[in-house]
């Protein structure tokens, strides 16, 4: 079910994000709409 592949998907998210492990990948600069 989808639901839970987003439930899955946020807490290994948050279980990176708690080991300060992973790779912030810049979409964009600055915004086109902005």
């Amino acid at each position: 079910m989808p639901v839970e592949d987003v439930a899955w998907a946020t807490t290994l998210y948050r279980r990176a994000c708690a080991a300060d492990i992973g790779t912030v990948l810049p979409v964009w600069d600055t915004p086109e709409m902005a």
